[in-house]
């Protein structure tokens, strides 16, 4: 919130969009060590195959993932990495032969391009072996008995690009075959467990193509070669990027993500205008959705997911969290092994959304009464350093250095410090009443003195209901 303040909001907003520019080596520091990040996929499979490897690939991508979520201070940047990572999504335990690919899929194709150009975004992942495998179009052979495979294709359509809106949708059944015909032969080099991009040309169909009723198409490609033929798939994919069905979709998601679960269609309208008018520019549309007045408007109107309810929790309390990836407290927070970690309970195990639509994003999927009970377990158990071992707060940072007059300010002070809202007045005498003051009582005669006390109050802080939305 100091931040925010110091720069004024539009220049905030400006500084988070130029993430590069932002000073991350503390937390790159530490993940600079997660070896599987970088490796190429031969190494992984290598690591994989080893004893103790799969607890080390999982490890090594939840936690980055998670540290960057608490630490970074990109914090726009993560959030974008998050919202592309589950519009793109991928399934970290599917295929298990392919289970090495998800760290070279969030470090090569959704983070370099989060606030990119998303023709690029949608390129790379249509060309990545994690994608490939997941959705199977290593192996549709458009020409063998068994024909193309519709599952790239079809959500290529419906869920990274045109997309389906209160039921309607501008593509149809032979658009999904047509767009799986183009898209044939992309394809996976398994062979010396290399496991990069493959163009199988004797998978691809190159009979004439054409998609949503002649607005793309390409001639018949018999005799061309492979380059001719992958390019097309390079430019179909271009001209769905760049469509107004895919700029009115991915916009309004951006607006329900920011804004709310229904947002207000005029804006979806204008970051569509602006999603065609810069050639897909995720950061010229987040810029004017960010300084938009329906999102100045927003607060409070979008229930925090599990995910993002576990790193508010943490970075309120000014968490410490061992960093090792395959530590105590990454097996508490990721369920590395047979346990059930802390973000499963929440709903939300990283990367781990086994169908192809990722995470919702509308507050119904998120509130319930289990959901509510596990979110106020999970704030107490934190605030009395009882959530996970390697993990530990020191709830002395809510009270301020120089205390002000009375108990009712203190305790408004605190409650802001941990969730960035203003206390009601029923909230702030009902906080009184559990801690047995007066709201006129000194504040100088606090009883935080009282250990238990004083974490048992910040774990009432942060299961506040305003604190369960942003």
């Amino acid at each position: 919130m100091g931040e925010i303040a110091a720069a004024t909001p539009s220049g905030w907003i400006e500084q988070q969009l130029n993430h590069a520019a932002i000073d991350d080596s503390v937390i790159e520091g530490v993940v600079a060590s997660y070896t599987t990040l970088t490796n190429t996929a031969a190494q992984n499979w290598a690591v994989l195959q080893a004893d103790g490897g799969q607890t080390r690939i999982l490890g090594e991508v939840m936690h980055a993932n998670f540290l960057r979520a608490v630490y970074s201070p990109k914090h726009l940047y993560e959030v974008m990495c998050d919202f592309w990572f589950n519009h793109l999504n991928i399934h970290l335990f599917g295929n298990y032969s392919f289970r090495h690919h998800t760290a070279a899929y969030v470090e090569g194709v959704i983070r370099p391009h989060a606030l990119g150009r998303f023709t690029d975004m949608l390129a790379a992942s249509a060309s990545s072996p994690a994608m490939l495998a997941y959705l199977d179009n290593y192996r549709s052979n458009a020409n063998s008995s068994s024909g193309v495979n519709e599952n790239y294709g079809r959500e290529l359509l419906e869920l990274h690009t045109l997309g389906i809106r209160d039921g309607l949708h501008v593509y149809d059944e032979v658009d999904v075959r047509n767009a799986s015909y183009v898209m044939s032969g992309w394809s996976i080099d398994t062979s010396a467990d290399q496991d990069v991009f493959l163009f199988r040309e004797n998978y691809h169909w190159r009979p004439a193509v054409t998609l949503l009723s002649g607005q793309w198409s390409r001639p018949d490609r018999t005799g061309a070669d492979a380059a001719t033929l992958q390019a097309d798939g390079y430019s179909l994919l271009s001209f769905l990027a760049g469509h107004r069905s895919t700029a009115e979709y991915i916009c309004w998601k951006l607006a329900r993500r920011f804004v709310s679960d229904n947002p207000p269609e005029a804006l979806v309208q204008r970051l569509a205008d602006e999603w065609q008018a810069t050639g897909t520019d995720i950061a010229a549309v987040m810029r004017m959705l960010l300084n938009s007045a329906e999102f100045a408007s927003s607060a409070g109107q979008k229930v925090r997911r599990g995910f993002e309810t576990v790193t508010s929790y943490m970075r309120s309390l000014e968490a410490s969290i061992d960093t090792n990836p395959v530590g105590l407290a990454s097996e508490a927070l990721h369920s590395l092994s047979w346990y059930e970690g802390v973000l499963e309970r929440h709903g939300q195990r990283l990367f781990s959304k086994a169908t192809p639509d990722g995470y919702a994003d509308t507050g119904p999927e998120w509130i319930s009464s289990d959901a509510m009970l596990r979110r106020w377990e999970t704030a107490g158990r934190l605030a009395n350093n009882e959530l996970a071992d390697d993990i530990t707060v020191d709830p002395n940072v809510l009270i301020p250095a120089t205390l002000p007059a009375t108990m009712g300010e203190l305790i408004d002070m605190m409650l802001y410090a941990a969730t960035g809202a203003a206390a009601t007045a029923t909230e702030r005498s009902a906080y009184a009443t559990y801690l047995g003051v007066a709201e006129s009582d000194p504040a100088a005669s606090h009883p935080f003195g009282d250990a238990q006390l004083l974490a048992d109050f910040a774990g009432l802080c942060l299961s506040r209901p305003t604190f369960q939305y942003r």
